[in-house]
């Protein structure tokens, strides 16, 4: 986040080095948050920020609440001193506990906040191993020295403590006003967010207050000269009457009196108003030079003032902010205009000729009367006013944004509605300037504006529309630069293609209070106007929708390196290159992507040539970018770079290398010197290292495994800076380290013969050279592993069987050799580089353990919930088993199982190296239009994305278990994540082929029993089509998909002869119906609302039509149709609009879907008629049917006596239907008539 330094303030200064240095970089950390606290108050982005309960902070944030509110609820405010210094106490803590400048030191340096001591309470007070070295206060500029003046000596002599000391201030911005805290909070914004442009609308609202009060200040000043001949006991009453003229409202003296305040009008006594105060509660007023206590003074402590620099004077600031002060100075110059008849009202006599006792009573003056009276004197004149008596308000938010004036002449409509309806008036851009609304989109239409200097009230400051195109035009003719160079080089930035749109920001010249536009990457497309250089902040970009337009460098950059190509195929001079140095002849692959392709890969010897590599060189990133200098940018593996440095005698050539899995070596209590060296040459001299590092003062990093065979070993200090140590002083200092979790492994020459593999396993061989000696076949060859199996490390040292040399292998091969053939891995010194399995929270999930793949022999279980259990090695899901490790110990558990645990935990899968083999496709429905859900990483956390079930080129990593809440997918970058089961069998089950084609083996089935009677089940494979076939059910061998069979639903899938097919449900029902503890259930799909609290609902001029099968009930009353449908389709609910209230009286009348959603039924609505189908729940039906049950007789009584049309497959339907609401009666839902009105 880019933050303007402000001026550090230091006053004692006699801290000494090493002290001083480290003091200074806190310094300066501490200052950037500081500024950083003022930037999110004055943009209203602090309203985003957690207080952590932090008294000072939640201050703050309330009286900001305050300010927010004051258009509708008019309150007390603190002064605007006080709300200043809430604001700084407010950044004070969010630069000491919110964010952590104290990072930044070294160890043994802590930081106290607000700690007193000799009468004041320092800010900041710094500590070297317990020793004070520094008092540090935060304060804003205009108080600057303040420190000089606190209590106590420290401040300005400082401390005896042996090293000397500093005392100093951090100074922010003094703000200008607090105007801005009544905006509405904004969006969040994070990353490099624009503060500069903030800074400057915050400027300019306070000059706008300060041009508002001197507007106001110069017609006051005008009327009371102009009138000055009118005695001021008087002029009061003619402010009052001039107002009333200007706006067509009063205004009261005490208002009059907070307007003065506002404009800073110090010569009120020239109105005649003069303040005296009774009690501390009670401020009076009365006419100058009337000292008489006879009632006519004028309390205020209840009218509405006109500015918020008032107490209860919320209301009146708004008010005044929308009058126009040359409104005023017009009427008051129709009033001198006409002032014979003016003068006639007020006498400006000295004599006592005037009889004034009516019009010093202030309580009875009234401004409209005498307005009339003065009209009246005047006689037919012209007194309409022509300036507009209101003004808009000036809007100053963060992201709005001043347009520059044109040198030339340009016009552009300016419309009142966004699609051009209303009119528009025409500006010029040349004389006239406005402000963007917001960032501006080239891809919109129209971007909202503001007039901000124009000359008629009723314009100015309004918002209007203009067309973005015009407004992008007139920016382009501003945004080339003064020295363009000759023939730049014009590159094509190539769009996004990523899943989400990539958005960048872009200015009309190098400064980022320019108008900002905002250009989605994935449909504009730019290039470049010359070379894009890290070091210069913005670079110049080009596209026919927008111009010319600046970006900043750094963003654009960044979206770059999103390309798999280098770039993206742009030119970019990177601002600090790291030189490769030229070492032995070795040999390389490098790429034209960041992929390992052998048809693109071009070889390159780094002995030869002078490389620059283009980004940190990282091992967590699988390829580094490089300069070739001859042929361009291109990738190279990142390990292969990493060994290939390793190899010079200065450690690791001098370059911060990252390196992953570092066993960090912990700080000890007592001095313990270890000499470090750069360069492995000269540490044969032991007296002259180049660090002496003392473990007591700060931490070592080393890798896993140390070789005991190596005279030196490298370590790698704080700053990222590698040495040389002595690799017997490393392996000493290890075997005295505790908690373990801080050792590291070391090699002790232990020669393990290394089993045959079982199957076709080749290897190469590499000499110390790492260059290819020849290829073996573990099938064949047992060979010997000599050291520690790392797989951090790149390569490991073996020795073959046939020659007895030793050889290195590539330990990713080796460790793939040794999973496939599932080896006896605890015969190995394996250093545990591991993934932690995730645990969970069931007591009763298990994983067993074996030996081996080939032996059964089971070894035990572990407890996913107690145990730490590892996954050393990828996982790979076509293997039957996977290595796993706890408790020192390394374990086979059945692949399947493992997925079985992963699918009911649904954790984050990324976390695992997981090698999914033979992937599913999801199937593409083409009767779904649109396959999107929601993508989740794991399941207690929020969905990231949307996902496209039939576009998006998704897969099945493994069998998903349909039980559960998710179920894993796999997205086209590898990736794995969860989605909902729900969606996906909603999505599936719209396929007119079971589940779009997928085969049985992707599902566990029901097995049918093969009890029943002798029943034949239409079959089909598509169930839009005719074509059926039919089985007998008892000697087929089908099975089911689910365990449940929907009477609700015309067709059930079903398996038989190894695919999926659609049974017709009534047969299914018929043949299970009579089978006791079939595992199957026949009943209607669970209803996932329960019954509200308040139902039964009672509903209002009922006609009911129940249908089963082709059976009918009918009631004779009017309204609604109730019916399960034809032939036991679901249930469907016909109804017009008629009246729905519940037992509470309260009014359902909507159009029917909604009726039914707010009754608990969630149903969906044809856009085409008025049906309501599929998921109306069943209890409201019963209770709709059970208000008109007559005499006392039950549900059941009540359908039975209605059935007609009775035939056999009627008969043995409604056998089915009766027994489900038998089965229902156990809910007591049923109650007869009597008991129902009763329990209401």
């Amino acid at each position: 986040m880019p933050v303007i330094q402000r001026e550090l303030n230091p006053v004692v200064t006699t801290l000494q080095e090493p002290h001083w240095t480290p003091l200074k970089k806190y310094e300066a950390q501490l200052d950037k948050e500081v500024n950083e606290g003022r930037y999110k108050i004055i943009s209203n982005q602090f309203h985003h920020v957690p207080t952590g309960g932090d008294k000072y902070m939640k201050r703050f944030l309330k009286t900001a609440k305050k300010y927010q509110q004051l258009s509708t609820n008019p309150v007390k405010l603190p002064s605007e001193n006080r709300t200043k210094a809430q604001a700084g106490y407010w950044i004070e803590s969010y630069a000491t506990k919110v964010k952590n400048p104290q990072s930044v030191l070294p160890p043994d340096y802590t930081v106290n906040t607000q700690s007193g001591e000799d009468g004041t309470r320092p800010d900041v007070k710094v500590f070297y191993k317990n020793t004070e070295i520094a008092w540090l206060d935060i304060t804003a500029s205009n108080s600057r020295d303040h420190i000089l003046e606190k209590a106590g000596q420290v401040w300005t002599n400082g401390k005896h403590t042996g090293f000397g000391f500093y005392t100093g201030e951090i100074l922010y911005d003094s703000f200008e006003g607090v105007d801005f805290l009544e905006d509405e909070t904004p969006p969040e914004e994070n990353g490099d967010y624009n503060y500069k442009n903030a800074e400057l609308m915050h400027t300019l609202r306070s000059q706008h207050e300060e041009n508002q009060k001197a507007s106001w200040h110069e017609v006051v000043t005008y009327i009371s000269n102009r009138f000055n001949y009118i005695p001021k006991i008087h002029r009061g009453n003619l402010f009052r009457m001039i107002w009333q003229y200007a706006f067509g409202d009063s205004i009261t003296i005490g208002q009059m009196d907070s307007l003065f305040i506002y404009m800073q009008f110090n010569n009120k006594m020239a109105f005649g108003i003069d303040k005296k105060r009774k009690s501390n509660n009670d401020a009076d007023y009365v006419l100058s030079g009337d000292e008489s206590d006879d009632g006519d003074d004028i309390k205020i402590n209840s009218h509405n003032a006109v500015s918020a620099f008032v107490p209860n004077a919320a209301a009146g600031k708004v008010r005044v902010d929308t009058k126009n002060p040359k409104r005023l100075r017009e009427a008051a110059e129709k009033m001198w205009l006409y002032r014979s008849a003016t003068d006639a009202l007020f006498d400006h006599a000295d004599d006592d000729s005037y009889d004034s006792d009516e019009d010093d009573d202030l309580n009875t003056f009234s401004s409209s009367s005498e307005l009339s009276k003065w009209k009246t004197k005047a006689g037919k004149k012209d007194f309409t006013l022509q300036q507009q008596g209101t003004v808009n308000k000036r809007l100053f938010g963060p992201d709005y944004f001043l347009v520059p004036k044109n040198p030339n002449t340009f016009k552009i409509n300016l419309y009142k509605a966004q699609n051009k309806t209303g009119g528009f008036i025409t500006g010029d851009l040349k004389l006239h300037q406005i402000q963007v609304l917001g960032k501006i989109h080239p891809s919109k239409e129209m971007t909202e504006v503001q007039l901000v200097d124009y000359h008629e009230a009723k314009y100015n400051h309004v918002k209007y529309y203009a067309l973005t195109s015009k407004l992008v035009e007139h920016l382009d003719s501003l945004a080339l630069p003064t020295a363009l160079p000759h023939n730049p080089s014009k590159e094509n930035i190539l769009k996004s293609r990523m899943d989400e749109p990539y958005f960048i920001k872009s200015y009309t010249a190098k400064d980022e209070t320019q108008p900002m536009m905002v250009h989605i990457l994935d449909n504009e497309q730019f290039n470049t106007l010359g070379l894009v250089k890290e070091t210069e902040k913005f670079s110049l970009i080009q596209s026919k929708e927008s111009g010319k337009r600046y970006v900043k460098t750094a963003d654009l950059i960044e979206y770059l390196r999103t390309w798999k190509i280098p770039f993206g195929g742009v030119k970019v001079q990177v601002a600090n290159p790291i030189t490769i140095p030229k070492g032995e002849p070795t040999q390389f692959d490098t790429y034209s992507i960041a992929a390992e392709d052998a048809n693109d890969k071009v070889t390159y010897d780094l002995g030869k040539l002078q490389f620059l590599a283009l980004e940190p060189i990282n091992e967590g990133n699988q390829f580094t970018m490089i300069d070739t200098m001859e042929n361009g940018y291109r990738y190279i593996k990142t390990i292969d770079l990493i060994n290939y440095i390793q190899r010079f005698f200065k450690a690791y050539a001098g370059i911060k290398v990252v390196r992953t899995h570092m066993v960090m070596i912990p700080k000890l209590n007592g001095d313990c010197y270890f000499n470090l060296y750069l360069d492995s040459r000269t540490a044969k001299n032991s007296l002259n290292p180049d660090k002496r590092h003392n473990m007591k003062d700060d931490y070592l990093w080393a890798h896993p495994v140390i070789d005991n065979n190596n005279v030196l070993t490298h370590v790698q200090t704080r700053d990222k800076t590698w040495y040389y140590v002595r690799t017997q002083n490393l392996i000493d200092l290890s075997k005295s380290i505790t908690p373990v979790s801080h050792q590291f492994a070391y090699t002790e020459n232990r020669e393990v013969l290394l089993e045959k593999a079982g199957q076709d396993s080749p290897i190469s061989l590499f000499d110390g050279a790492i260059n290819e000696v020849r290829k073996i076949d573990l099938k064949n060859y047992a060979l010997v592993v000599l050291k520690a199996i790392n797989p951090a490390l790149s390569y490991t040292t073996v020795k073959a069987p046939d020659d007895n040399d030793y050889y290195y292998v590539k330990t990713s091969e080796l460790i793939a050799c040794m999973v496939r053939n599932h080896m006896d891995l605890n015969k190995l010194t394996i250093v545990p580089y591991n993934t932690q399995l995730p645990k969970t929270e069931s007591e009763n999930e298990k994983l067993f353990c074996y030996s081996g793949e080939n032996d059964n022999t089971l070894l035990g279980y572990l407890s996913p919930k107690t145990a730490d259990i590892s996954i050393p090695f990828p996982m790979y899901t076509g293997l039957k088993s996977t290595a796993i490790f706890s408790g020192g110990k390394y374990y086979w558990v059945r692949t399947p199982d493992l997925i079985v645990y992963l699918e009911a935990n649904q954790h984050d899968l990324n976390e695992l190296d997981i090698h999914v083999q033979s992937p599913i496709p999801v199937p593409k429905i083409e009767s779904e239009p649109d396959g999107e859900v929601d993508f989740y990483k794991s399941f207690n956390g929020p969905a990231t994305r949307k996902v496209n079930l039939k576009n998006g080129g998704l897969r099945f990593p493994f069998k998903p278990n349909l039980s559960m809440g998710f179920t894993p997918i796999m997205l086209p970058d590898n990736s794995l994540g969860w989605v909902e089961v729900v969606a996906l069998v909603t999505y599936l089950e719209k396929a007119s082929v079971p589940y779009g084609g997928l085969g049985p083996t992707f599902f566990q089935f029901y097995d049918i029993p093969t009890t029943g009677g002798q029943v034949n089940l239409e079959m089909r494979r598509d169930k839009t089509t005719g074509n059926s076939f039919t089985v007998p059910i008892k000697t087929s061998n089908l099975k089911l998909i689910y365990d449940t069979v929907d009477y609700h639903n015309e067709w059930t899938m079903a398996v038989y002869n190894e695919s999926i097919y659609w049974g017709k449900t009534e047969d299914l029902i018929l043949y299970l119906k009579n089978i006791e503890n079939s595992g199957i259930k026949v009943n209607q799909r669970p209803v996932p609302n329960q019954q509200p609290n308040n139902a039964p609902y009672a509903l209002n001029h009922v006609r009911t039509s129940i249908s089963l099968g082709n059976m009918s009930i009918n009631d004779s009353l009017v309204g609604h149709d109730f019916g399960f449908g034809g032939t036991g389709s679901r249930l469907s609910i016909t109804s017009n609009n008629d009246t729905i209230v519940d037992a509470n009286g309260d009014d359902y009348t909507e159009p029917p879907a909604k009726k039914y959603q707010k009754l608990g039924g969630g149903a969906r609505r044809d856009s085409t008629s008025s049906v309501v189908t599929d998921v109306v729940p069943w209890f409201l039906v019963k209770d709709f049917i059970e208000t008109e049950i007559k005499n006392g007789k039950t549900m059941l009584e009540y359908l039975e006596n209605n059935i007609i049309n009775f035939d056999k497959k009627v008969v043995e339907q409604w056998g089915i239907y009766k027994q489900t609401i038998k089965d229902d009666l156990s809910n007591d839902y049923f109650l007869s008539f009597d008991q129902h009105l009763s329990s209401l």
